[in-house]
């Protein structure tokens, strides 16, 4: 890979990275703005070098993908209903979706890059992770400093600090579970290190305080069924393959506290929120 395309490429996975992170948070529009344009004018040469790959037969999701804004317009000239509303909507909302579809595609196209996997997997997964962990990250944040603030270690419904609502909490929290879980499985195969263990804990950890504090029934309804199914597969995967001991010791460990973990934050929960 040469220099330049490392630049376009770190450009792009910083980019994706920060704007994961502060995508919810208000009154955050014009640093948004930036980072799309950003990520755009570095996706492009990435697509360009790796145009070879939209030729492909399974390409055919990026073309239904970017077939929808063309589908935008046609609705826009032919259908369009509250006319002055459907404007904003056209030149505001819908041309940050584009570029915000231009710049996954180039970050799909460099994580698709072998060489770069190779490389620099370490570290790119590293920065995206970290960005889909923003939202627990800044509202646990910004949960001890209330602790700090008023001294008081309890403050339910607080979803409106810094969000202004639970649908960030419930949207991003349940993007960023199933990665930690994935980790935490690849901990057990033996293909991620034992860190993960700790990593996905705490990662679950900060996900499920947000969902509690944010007093969220679809937030803690997700978990459950995401949890659920991380047990069947620990269970399969420690019932039908021998691992080390030690590996198997500790995840078992892992699983059964973050077991216990979710019940009593469950328990919590319904007591707070009896619906």
């Amino acid at each position: 890979m040469s220099p330049q395309n490392k630049i376009w490429t770190t450009t792009v996975v910083l980019g994706t990275a920060v704007l994961l992170a502060i995508w919810p948070l208000p009154g955050t529009m014009a640093l948004r703005n930036l980072l799309l344009l950003t990520g755009l004018f570095a996706a492009i040469p990435i697509i360009r070098s790796r145009s070879g790959l939209l030729l492909a037969k399974g390409a055919w999701p990026v073309y239904v993908l970017f077939a929808f804004f063309l589908w935008l317009i046609v609705h826009f000239t032919f259908f369009a209903g509250i006319l002055t509303e459907q404007t904003h909507e056209l030149l505001g909302e819908w041309p940050r979706n584009l570029l915000a579809g231009v710049l996954g595609l180039g970050l799909g196209l460099s994580l698709n890059d072998g060489r770069l996997y190779v490389q620099r997997s370490r570290g790119l997964e590293t920065v995206l992770i970290m960005g889909f962990a923003g939202t627990a990250l800044i509202f646990c944040g910004r949960y001890a400093y209330e602790i700090y603030r008023t001294g008081h270690w309890l403050h339910h419904n607080f979803f409106m600090t810094p969000y202004l609502g639970k649908t960030p909490l419930v949207i991003f929290g349940s993007i960023f579970l199933p990665l930690m879980f994935i980790k935490i499985l690849d901990a057990l195969k033996g293909q991620e290190s034992w860190r993960w263990y700790l990593y996905g804990a705490l990662g679950t950890t900060f996900t499920l305080c947000m969902f509690y504090f944010g007093n969220t029934k679809n937030g803690f309804a997700i978990f459950a069924l995401l949890f659920g199914y991380l047990l069947f597969c620990t269970v399969r995967q420690l019932v039908g393959t021998t691992l080390q001991p030690k590996r198997s010791g500790i995840g078992i460990a892992v699983v059964l506290l973050s077991a216990l973990a979710f019940g009593y934050a469950g328990k919590k929960h319904i007591e707070s929120n009896s619906a």
